[in-house]
C-alpha cells in the first residue's frame, strides 16, 4: 500500500498499524487484530515516514521492539507485563 494510501486511510479515521518484520509477538498481534475492525495492517519501513506526522495521535499504531518507538516491550521482557497486556492496552484504540 503506498504511503499516500495510508495517509488517506488515517485522513479518514482508520487506524494503521505497523508491525516489524522482527517483532517477536508477531503471530499474536495478528491473532488479536482479527478481533478487531477499523484498522490496516503495514510492515513496509517506508510507511514509517508517517509515523512522524501522526505520532501523537492514537492512529498509528507501531509494533517494534526498537528502543526508537518507545518501550513498552521492554515491560514484556522484564515480565512486568504480558505480552497480551501490552497488545492490548495498544488495540484499544482500534476498534
Amino acid at each position: 500500500m503506498s504511503v499516500e494510501t495510508l495517509q488517506n486511510k488515517l485522513k479518514d479515521g482508520i487506524v494503521v498499524v505497523y508491525i516489524a518484520p522482527d517483532f517477536t509477538w508477531k503471530d499474536m498481534a495478528y491473532d488479536r487484530l482479527e478481533e478487531l475492525s477499523n484498522y490496516v495492517v503495514s510492515s513496509d519501513p517506508e510507511d514509517m515516514e508517517l509515523y512522524r506526522m501522526y505520532e501523537f495521535s492514537d492512529r498509528f499504531i507501531v509494533l517494534d521492539e526498537s528502543n526508537e518507538y518507545g518501550s513498552i516491550w521492554n515491560y514484556v521482557r522484564k515480565g512486568l507485563i504480558t505480552a497480551e497486556e501490552a497488545l492490548d492496552t495498544l488495540f484499544k484504540t482500534v476498534d
